[in-house]
């Protein structure tokens, strides 16, 4: 079984994510995703970005919180914090459950 990098995991978490607000659309997803994931762009220039792609979409909802909840998971996914190598180990083992 191959391993899971965090960006399997961070995917499939935001597909999650985005399925509670009913939106199941992979070429979204993707495109938040690669927004997200560019280093050389910094995390304000990244929020206006989802703050502009979920305005139109998530009437009534506070997007300012979701984009900031999808930043904040993709720094713990990509190992910018701490808490991201146990969140991926937890991960890995509920898979083998």
């Amino acid at each position: 079984m191959a391993v899971e990098t965090s960006e399997d995991v961070f995917n499939k978490w935001l597909t999650k994510k985005l399925e509670t607000f009913e939106i199941e659309d992979d070429v979204l997803a993707t495109y938040i995703s690669s927004v997200i994931t560019i280093d050389d762009v910094d995390t304000d220039k990244k929020k206006d970005v989802l703050k502009d792609i979920f305005q139109d979409m998530l009437q009534g909802a506070d997007v300012e919180a979701l984009s900031n909840e999808i930043l904040d998971e993709w720094s713990e996914c990509s190992g910018k914090s701490s808490n991201a190598l146990e969140k991926e180990r937890k991960y890995h083992f509920l898979c083998i459950l």
